[in-house]
């Protein structure tokens, strides 16, 4: 009988630790990464997992300030933005609770402007919509550390490339001032001005955040 427990013993002590090691780790985690990204990660197999993320910013200001005319033009902003985000982690190493990866990563932002100045006697009310499109395609090399469950850390360094497309338009009332056969009269005509532009741009990226898992 003594030897029997003995034996239990030792066959506890080796397939308890391996028994609680086995459990089911959590495969879906919450995301939140500075500045602004929420995002879900899901771990597909033991060395890749998905993260895609969300974006959304929204803005309002009001200003006035006294013009040469004695105005005083007042001028209201909109702009509100979203983008999309998805990045795969490719895991390459593994130390404890500390894992390494490599991650490519996508993502598009679109963010809409509009202004409205209701300006002085010789400009009517301006109106101006702009529209911004970005797609950026990075690569880097990260770190995640897990402190328990539920909870973990993770950072990451690397290089992008980003394309954006902008739209300018811009609509505006003049009023005309003419003098015929000594008659004086006023007219108003809507004038409207638009603009494209392209650019690329190549920069580093960075990115720090916590993870919940559930």
């Amino acid at each position: 009988m003594t030897i029997m427990k003995r034996v239990l013993i030792v066959v506890a002590a080796v397939l308890v630790p391996s028994i609680v090691a086995a459990q089911d780790t959590p495969k879906i985690g919450l995301t939140m990464s500075a500045p602004t990204a929420i995002g879900v990660l899901w771990q597909v197999t033991g060395n890749v997992a998905l993260r895609p993320e969300v974006t959304w910013t929204r803005a309002s200001t009001s200003s006035s300030q006294i013009d040469l005319t004695g105005g005083a033009p007042v001028t209201n902003d909109d702009s509100n933005g979203v983008g999309v985000a998805l990045g795969a982690l490719l895991y390459v190493g593994k130390a404890d609770a500390f894992r390494a990866y490599v991650v490519p990563r996508f993502s598009y932002t679109r963010s809409n402007t509009s202004a409205a100045v209701n300006n002085n006697t010789i400009l009517g009310p301006t109106t101006s919509e702009s529209s911004a499109s970005a797609y950026q395609t990075s690569g880097a090399v990260g770190g995640q550390y897990t402190f328990g469950r539920h909870f973990g850390v993770f950072g990451e360094a690397g290089l992008a490339y980003t394309r954006t497309n902008s739209t300018t338009s811009t609509t505006f009332l003049i009023t005309q001032t003419t003098i015929a056969n000594g008659v004086l009269t006023q007219s108003i005509r809507t004038q409207t001005t638009g603009s494209t532009s392209h650019a690329n741009a190549a920069s580093t990226r960075a990115a720090v955040g916590a993870i919940i898992y559930f």
